[in-house]
């Protein structure tokens, strides 16, 4: 894993600060505490692992969106951008949304389409 990633913003209208961290020693599989499950549940969000949960739980009580990748999937760094017409992303449900124009959009430059984070 690196120590660093580059991030590329396109948008910088939309979107004139995006900030990045690389932390390491993160147990994927470690399970969620039931506290922070249950904070999530009744708020109308569905428990996916303790890395999106903590995501999650930070917009929740900080009101501030955040995106967790993987460094050792991503190739080439992240890239914060519009959508482009007609483009199409697939949800940690499996689900299928097409993308308008006016969507911002933050994925890894180069990757098997994993990891997404959208904003209007």
């Amino acid at each position: 894993m690196t120590d660093t990633l580059p991030i590329a913003v396109e948008a910088p209208d939309a979107c004139p600060r995006y900030l990045g961290r690389v932390v390491k020693g993160i147990n994927v599989k470690a399970p969620t505490p039931l506290w922070m499950k249950e904070k999530l549940r009744r708020c109308g969000i569905r428990s996916i692992d303790a890395v999106v949960d903590v995501t999650n739980y930070v917009l929740l009580e900080l009101g501030q969106p955040m995106h967790a990748f993987d460094c050792d999937r991503i190739d080439g760094g992240i890239v914060v951008r519009m959508a482009k017409e007609g483009e199409k992303l697939v949800l940690l449900d499996g689900t299928e949304a097409k993308l308008d124009t006016d969507t911002g959009y933050c994925r890894p430059s180069q990757s098997a389409g994993y990891g997404r984070h959208l904003w209007r």
